[in-house]
Formats: C-alpha cells, structure tokens, sequence
C-alpha cells in the first residue's frame, strides 16, 4: 500500500491507538470494557438492593440488556425513595408524631388548675 503521507505519521499514536485504526474498530475493541463495567454496576445495585427479592438474578449478555436491567433496578429503588418519603411525611403530619403539640399539649394540662 503506497500513500502520499510518510509511514512516520501513519503510526504515529493518538489516544493510545495507532491513527490508521479505524473508529469503529476502537469502539468495538473497547465495547468488552463497557459491558464488563455495565456489569459490575448491575451486580453491585442488585447485591445491596434486590438480593432477597431476586435470588437468582443474572446480568444479560448484551450490554444494552444490561444497561436496560440498570435502568430497572434504579427505578424500582427510586420509587421505594419516593414511597419512604411520603410516608414519612405522611407521619410528620399525623398528632401523634407532632412533638409541638405534644408540647402545648403537656403545657395546657400544667396550666390548668
């Protein structure tokens, strides 16, 4: 193969990739990388969040998939967030966990006669 631009150049490495690769090639060449991120990811948001619920989770074999299960697992603990919350201030508001009526409450009964 003869070119005009000296081999030199041709070689020379950007990014820790020769140049004349192309990007496609780089991308498919570090896709494993992503994948095997992306599942690490999954196992570690199932170990601390859904390991009871779903003993017997796998990662899928595409990352896509997994990114997919990713995407699931953050929802699922998203809503329980917003479902804690809720009931939390839920009971904030309730008379019995209202600890400055419970106050003015004792207050009244000391004032009284």
């Amino acid at each position: 193969m003869t070119t005009d631009i000296p081999m030199q150049n041709q070689l020379k490495k950007t990014d820790g990739w020769p140049r004349w690769l192309s990007r496609r090639v780089r991308l498919l060449w570090r896709a494993p990388l992503a994948h095997r991120e992306a599942v690490r990811l999954a196992q570690v948001m199932w170990r601390r969040t859904y390991r009871d619920a779903a003993p017997h989770w796998q990662p899928l074999e595409d990352t896509a998939g997994v990114i997919s299960q990713i995407d699931n697992m953050h929802a699922g603990v998203v809503g329980e967030n917003e479902r804690m919350r809720a009931a939390l201030l839920h009971m904030a508001n309730m008379p019995e966990f209202d600890q400055e009526a419970q106050s003015r409450k004792r207050f009244r009964t000391w004032l009284k006669p």
